[in-house]
């Protein structure tokens, strides 16, 4: 498998096992279109922004716990349940490369499901233009990193344009 831009579904092999086990022997890799199926290693640990280590030097960075299961799903008609939307994971691809079945998954960084994901977005023309300084964003993460057990997912500087700033 190349990896290259970005892996949509990354799902734990023993999160399909336990969906055999509740009804569906005949699961295999891949119904539940993920990407990447990997064993070994607690997913359900890994919260936005945890790294990951593919074979000899693919990385990943989570982006995005679970999905909504859209409208109970045929899995979820068939056990009542659907592990989508709190185990799928969805990752960036920091470094491409290729991943065979067998590589060794590494997890390089975890960051904790349970402290602040936070986001800091500076909206400022000039600052997006880098005719000045941003001295807020920063501030505000300083501020979150002292105050709260919180993880700073992103720091970024965007135009003052309501639909931009919207659409992030």
């Amino acid at each position: 498998v190349g990896v290259r831009e970005a892996v949509d579904r990354a799902r734990a092999a023993e999160d399909v096992e336990g969906m055999r086990q509740k009804g569906l022997p005949s699961l295999k890799a891949g119904d539940f279109a993920e990407n990447l199926l990997v064993s070994g290693i607690r997913t359900s640990e890994l919260g936005l922004g945890s790294r990951l280590k593919l074979g000899d030097g693919v990385e990943l960075v989570i982006t995005q716990v679970g999905k909504v299961c859209h409208h109970h799903c045929a899995i979820f008609a068939q056990t009542g349940d659907c592990i989508m939307p709190r185990n799928g994971l969805f990752a960036r691809v920091m470094k491409g490369g290729a991943v065979r079945e067998g590589d060794l998954v590494q997890v390089l960084e975890t960051v904790s499901r349970t402290v602040f994901q936070c986001v800091v977005l500076t909206a400022s023309d000039r600052c997006s233009r880098g005719e000045t300084e941003d001295t807020a964003g920063p501030a505000v993460a300083s501020l979150l990193r002292r105050c709260l057990p919180a993880h700073l997912y992103a720091c970024e500087i965007l135009p003052d344009d309501r639909a931009r700033l919207a659409d992030r």
